[in-house]
C-alpha cells in the first residue's frame, strides 16, 4: 500500500510538470506511441504500446488510427488504454461485470468517434463468476473493491497527457452491475477522478 501511495503522490505533485508544454494547434505528439513504454512511473509497468491504422475490437470495426497501451499497476492491476490519433479531448472509462477478472472496456468502438478509453481487470485474472482469487488476499479484495478503478483512472490520465500534451477536457465513467458498483465507489471516494459518472444497476 505504501508503494501505491507513493505513486499517487508522485503523479499529483510531479506528473503535471515533467512534460513539455506545446501549442494546442500542433498535431505532434509529446511522446510517440511506441516510446510510451520508456516512461518511468513508480509501481507502473507499460508492457506494450503499439500503433494501429485500423483494427477490430469486440467484433466492431475500428476505422481510425490509434495507439493501444497495455500496462500493469502494482502487482496485478492490468489495463488497456486506447488513444485515437484524432482525439476529441474526452476520456471514457468502462466498468466491469461480475467479478471482472479480465480487461473489460465497453467503449473501445468509441475510438471511431475520437474518444480515448480504458478498461481494467480490477486486479486479478479469473472467470467473471469465480471469486476464489480473493480468498485470504486482502490486496486483491481492496483492488477489486475500489482501488483498481481509481489507480487506472489516474495513470490513464497521466498517459493521455504524455501522448497528447494536454489533459482531457472531460472524463467520464460508466458501468452496469459490478460496473455500477464501481461507479458508486468512485462517486463516494474518488469524486475528482471524473466529471460524470453513470451507475447502472449497481451490484
Amino acid at each position: 500500500m505504501k508503494r501505491l501511495t507513493t505513486l499517487l503522490i508522485w503523479l499529483a505533485c510531479v506528473g503535471p510538470f515533467v512534460l513539455p508544454a506545446q501549442n494546442n494547434n500542433s498535431t505532434k505528439n509529446c511522446v510517440p506511441c511506441e516510446q510510451l513504454t520508456k516512461l518511468e512511473l513508480p509501481d507502473v509497468t507499460i508492457l506494450e504500446a503499439k500503433s494501429f491504422k485500423k483494427d477490430s475490437i469486440d467484433g466492431q470495426a475500428i476505422t481510425v488510427p490509434f495507439c493501444r497501451i497495455l500496462g500493469r499497476i502494482s502487482k496485478e492491476i492490468n489495463f488497456e488504454l486506447l488513444l485515437p490519433n484524432q482525439w476529441n479531448q474526452r476520456f471514457l472509462m468502462s466498468g466491469g461485470g461480475g467479478f471482472v477478472g479480465s480487461i473489460q472496456n465497453s467503449f473501445g468502438y468509441e475510438l471511431n468517434a475520437g474518444y480515448a478509453s480504458v478498461g481494467t481487470d480490477a486486479g486479478h485474472q479469473a472467470s467473471g463468476i469465480d471469486a476464489s482469487w480473493g480468498l485470504n488476499n486482502m490486496e486483491r479484495q481492496i483492488d477489486f473493491g475500489k482501488l483498481a478503478i481509481h489507480l487506472t483512472a489516474v495513470v490513464s490520465k497521466y498517459l493521455i497527457r504524455a501522448y497528447y500534451c494536454k489533459n482531457p477536457a472531460y472524463s467520464y465513467f460508466s458501468g452496469c452491475s459490478r460496473g455500477g458498483g464501481q461507479a458508486m465507489m468512485e462517486a463516494q471516494q474518488y469524486l475528482a477522478d471524473f466529471d460524470g459518472i453513470v451507475a447502472g444497476a449497481p451490484a
